[in-house]
């Protein structure tokens, strides 16, 4: 089979499955099978809003490191398990006998074993609260600004 009968078998396949349904709404239907380690990191940080940036500072490496680990797909337990506590999620085991959740705790989890690991991630989150404190405080301080130029009182 040729290459035009190749791409023709597969636009005839995808017409007959998905008939006239606009573009926009595909992604909708056709179904999910990037079932990789990457794939799982890139979903947590793109619904949580987690770059790149901070997802490499959260694993201790540079962001390049990480595309690299990416494209590679070679991410280990550890990294999936910081990932999603990077990205505000947390990793759930289920028991297929007893049908019972296990929570894994971040800090547990490392705790017997790592210690380098909850420093760094420790100091990442003081330096977030910092960072957040300090927008807070800016933004404070322009409200009492505006206030006082406009004489509105506090309510």
């Amino acid at each position: 089979m040729n290459n035009i009968e190749v791409g023709k078998k597969f636009v005839d396949e995808f017409l007959e499955k998905y008939g006239d349904l606009p573009i926009s709404e595909l992604p909708k239907f056709i179904p999910d099978e990037d079932k990789t380690k990457t794939a799982l990191i890139k979903k947590m940080a793109e619904e949580s809003n987690t770059s790149i940036e901070t997802l490499s500072e959260y694993l201790g490496c540079k962001p390049q490191s990480l595309r690299n680990k990416m494209f590679r797909n070679s991410f280990s337990i550890d990294d999936l398990l910081i990932a999603a506590y990077a990205c505000g999620f947390s990793v759930v085991l289920k028991n297929n006998a007893t049908n019972k959740d296990t929570v894994i705790d971040l800090v547990e989890f490392f705790k017997p074993m790592d210690d380098d690991i909850l420093v760094r991630i420790s100091d990442l989150e003081k330096k977030n609260k910092a960072a957040k404190r300090a927008e807070y405080n800016k933004l404070k301080a322009e409200l009492k600004k505006m206030r006082d130029e406009y004489g509105f009182d506090e309510e």
